[in-house]
């Protein structure tokens, strides 16, 4: 039996084995805060910062850390158990980047040692927000679940946990109504906390007036003194903008010193906001940085669901499928095309249906292409999150096996392409390797469901014709 100190030892090496599995993204978020706990005759546990945390890895990496595990130690039938502080809030930590010297000596210490003072004063000024965007009409898939459960926990704990939570991920894809959803039930749930949303066209068109009427003092106190809770959309607008760079970097240090919560968006990771200020992307790393990214098919029917439902009009299946189908980049255009379709309905007098969908957008017909090999490295990567090249990778975690499978399968069901032509569309794989691919998705179909239905409706989304 391996002993609890060998363990320890052994969960080092098992760390090292998935470094190199994951590329460093993947690892960094959700493999390195897992800690190692006890050790027990029949089970590894392994301790997490939080449930969101647990349920995640149980559902995408139990078997790949697992397999891991047992490669590294001497008994091969343990099982692993995520467990995860069952204290006051229940959310733990995310470990925060790396920094330097002085910054730690300018900010951190004062964060390990003082204690969140709270102010219950009434809001001087209130959060920008349009009641539509709240959580509850939030439509939550793989594409968006880290981003919003953050946002949901900055509320409960706003400045303790996730500060500053960094949200980014292109246009139309929730982000502002994530920002507005915090700011909405801040200012609905009895909190005092004061909320300020700010554009980061507003905050400098602000700094600038500012400067202008030789009101700067006034500024400074609206935003350092006067608010508790800072959310700031688009900060890749400030890019270039040297001065209002400055001032919000002090604005910054001054509301994290005092433990205020920042939420900042924007459409790139931190490091690749062109002409941002070194020491300004290094504070947006702090806390937690999460991406939100094109929902995947089932997501978008959903989200036209939700509107429908929301304006109380009926929306037949077929109807949210083509839509969905067609639409892929973000959710702004869903939402306008259900807009455009409710109002023609309205003005017409015609029922919702899909003869009159497929009518009023034929425009849709230009966004279908081919069915080829590419096509569907495409659509089955967005189906499941993923990038089309990690298709074409040797990675064999099954994270990207199993998608690559499917688009093999698909690869060769739905084109003229040979075993060795689909081989060399996935990284130059061997014909045998599309023929093994083939033949389990294949069984598999006859024996899942659940897996019939998934491959049905990517070959619908890659099938659809106006």
């Amino acid at each position: 039996m391996i002993l609890r100190g060998e363990m320890r030892s052994c969960w080092e090496i098992t760390l090292e084995t998935l470094r190199s599995e994951l590329n460093d993204k993947l690892f960094n978020t959700w493999i390195k805060p897992i800690e190692f706990q006890n050790l027990t005759e029949t089970k590894i546990e392994l301790k997490v910062p939080n449930k969101f945390y647990k349920d995640w890895l149980n559902d995408h990496y139990k078997d790949l850390i697992l397999k891991a595990v047992q490669k590294n130690t001497t008994c091969p039938t343990l099982d692993i158990e995520f467990v995860y502080p069952q204290t006051a809030t229940n959310l733990g930590t995310i470990p925060t980047a790396s920094i330097g010297p002085s910054d730690i000596s300018n900010l951190r210490p004062s964060l390990d040692l003082m204690p969140i003072q709270r102010h219950i004063i009434p809001q001087t000024e209130e959060a920008r927000f349009r009641e539509k965007f709240r959580f509850d009409t939030f439509v939550v898939g793989p594409s968006n679940q880290f981003a919003f459960a953050a946002a949901k926990a900055v509320t409960d704990h706003p400045g303790t946990v996730y500060n500053p939570l960094f949200i980014y991920g292109g246009s139309g894809l929730g982000k502002t109504h994530l920002l507005n959803a915090i700011s909405n039930i801040m200012a609905t749930n009895g909190s005092k906390a004061r909320v300020l949303y700010r554009t980061s066209e507003k905050f400098t068109n602000e700094w600038i007036n500012s400067i202008h009427k030789g009101k700067t003092e006034e500024f400074r106190a609206r935003y350092r003194d006067n608010s508790d809770i800072l959310l700031l959309d688009d900060i890749q607008f400030l890019a270039g903008k040297e001065q209002t760079q400055v001032e919000f970097f002090h604005t910054f240090n001054t509301l994290y010193s005092a433990r205020k919560q920042i939420v900042i968006t924007s459409d790139k990771y931190p490091k690749e906001i062109p002409l941002l200020d070194e020491r300004l992307k290094s504070r947006l790393e702090w806390g937690l940085v999460c991406d939100v990214q094109v929902p995947e098919l089932e997501t978008r029917v959903a989200i036209l669901r939700k509107k429908a439902e929301l304006d109380k009009i009926e929306l037949p299946d077929d109807v949210s499928f083509f839509i969905a189908s067609n639409l892929r980049s973000n959710v702004r255009l869903l939402e306008g095309a259900m807009t455009k379709l409710t109002a023609f309905s309205s003005m017409t007098g015609q029922p919702i249906n899909l003869e009159l969908a497929r009518d009023l957008f034929k425009s849709f017909a230009l966004e279908n292409k081919p069915v080829n090999v590419d096509r569907i490295q495409d659509i089955v990567a967005s189906f499941f999150n993923i990038k089309p090249q990690d298709l074409k990778s040797p990675n064999r975690q099954k994270v990207f096996a199993f998608p690559r499978q499917i688009a093999m399968f698909l690869s060769r069901k739905l084109t003229k392409s040979s075993f060795p032509e689909i081989g060399m569309k996935f990284g130059g794989k061997d014909h045998s390797t599309i023929i093994h691919a083939v033949k389990k998705i294949d069984k598999m179909i006859g024996e899942d469901p659940s897996l019939k239905v998934t491959v049905e409706s990517i070959e619908k989304t890659l099938l659809l014709r106006d």
